[in-house]
């Protein structure tokens, strides 16, 4: 596949390269999740405390009942953000990684069509049929990745679908009981 020493630390330097993104990506979607780890954390020792206030300033069991109630919305709508957030994260570094992949298979299949032309350029007459299987098989390949891709980038839409209906109808379910409470 290497027919000289500066191509195989071409190659070498596109593999370290790529390293690189995947970490990159990996580090910033765990910088991201921990930023909302922290503001849920906070947001939850808020709350907390404002709902133990609001208990010792009870008086009777209609109040507490108001406040049960009048407290739920919020955390359903809180718990909705939450899961909207999650799967921002994870959509993102999911469609991010995909690039990665994309891009390092592109160079590996313009890799292998190079050592192919080369490959053919060098065989003993009568090889021609080696080489066209050859250039067969990885053009099998690569539709045999593109399907898989589609069919990857299919079930990420569907799943996207899903999550948003699933979301809407939390919000509408959310939206329905604060309406009876009020």
């Amino acid at each position: 596949m290497f027919t000289t020493p500066a191509q195989f630390s071409e190659f070498q330097k596109s593999q370290v390269d790529t390293l690189n993104a995947y970490g990159s990506v990996l580090f910033n979607a765990a910088e991201r999740f921990a930023q909302l780890q922290l503001a849920t954390g906070r947001a939850l020792l808020r709350d907390s405390t404002d709902t133990a206030q609001s208990f010792a300033g009870l008086k009777d069991s209609q109040e507490l009942v108001a406040l049960t109630q009048g407290s739920a919305q919020p955390a359903l709508e809180k718990l909705v953000g939450y899961s909207r957030s999650l799967y921002n994260i994870a959509s993102t570094v999911g469609a991010e990684l995909s690039k990665i992949v994309e891009a390092q298979v592109g160079d590996t299949n313009r890799r292998v069509a190079e050592f192919i032309d080369t490959a053919a350029k060098n065989a003993p007459a009568g090889s021609e049929t080696a080489v066209a299987w050859m250039k067969n098989a990885v053009a099998a390949g690569n539709s045999a990745f593109d399907s898989i891709s589609k069919a990857a980038q299919q079930a990420v839409e569907a799943s996207e679908s899903n999550f948003a209906a699933v979301a809407a109808a939390a919000d509408e379910s959310v939206k329905a009981k604060a309406r009876k409470v009020a």
